[in-house]
């Protein structure tokens, strides 16, 4: 362990979430990396810390390179809500992007959260060329994943912005879709997916060559309309 990742540890021992912290040390000294990422995990989770830049900078860096790709993106996920500045945001995800460069997935994910930021800055040619490239990985990666739905919510995204009404509705339904064959808990209150439902139906009628809404209207989202 180097000096700087043992005063490190140390300090924050004396922390609020200490206990964490006497598990982390423990865990590091032991190499134990796999049990050390799903408690890192855990404690972002649920502890939602505020000095994730410091924790990357002063802890996670040093033993990054032992966890699994998939799972450094999704520390970084939380990370880059930290930092303030969009251009230092993408700077941050293409360095995580080249240190996990061998795992095709892991970089879709560093490129699906570039694309959301350059959506939050309503940079849509940016985000456009995210998306596209994207897609053209997109389905050469095996099964249904937490990826794949977040591309799909990236993709439904964009196309509500710049008001495409039919790409909006199959990217969103293929959202939807990802959720439910992957067993993932859609993270949004009911206002938002009330929000949602009312927004598919309105492209379901107002977008070109949609024809079939029968998808739409078997999917448990259209029951939050009468909330």
């Amino acid at each position: 362990m180097s000096q700087k990742v043992s005063n490190f540890l140390t300090k924050q021992q004396q922390s609020s979430n200490a206990s964490y912290w006497v598990t982390f040390d423990e865990l590091y000294n032991k190499k134990l990396w796999h049990q050390l990422t799903i408690k890192l995990l855990e404690f972002i989770h649920k502890e939602q810390p505020r000095n994730l830049v410091e924790i990357y900078e002063n802890f996670i860096s040093d033993f990054e390179t032992r966890i699994k790709c998939l799972s450094l993106v999704e520390i970084a996920v939380f990370i880059v809500k930290e930092i303030s500045n969009h251009e230092e945001k993408l700077q941050f995800l293409e360095k995580i992007k080249e240190k996990v460069k061998n795992d095709s997935l892991a970089v879709i994910l560093c490129e699906i959260l570039s694309g959301q930021i350059k959506l939050e800055v309503n940079d849509f040619k940016g985000a456009k060329e995210i998306i596209e490239n994207i897609d053209q990985k997109i389905d050469n990666e095996y099964g249904i994943t937490t990826v794949h739905a977040r591309f799909f919510q990236l993709a439904s995204d964009y196309y509500q912005k710049i008001g495409d009404h039919a790409e909006y509705y199959r990217n969103a339904l293929r959202y939807l879709g990802c959720c439910s064959t992957a067993g993932i808990e859609i993270q949004e209150n009911d206002e938002i997916l009330a929000q949602r439902a009312f927004t598919l139906s309105l492209a379901a009628i107002l977008g070109q060559d949609i024809f079939n809404f029968g998808e739409l209207l078997l999917h448990p989202i259209l029951k939050k309309l009468k909330t």
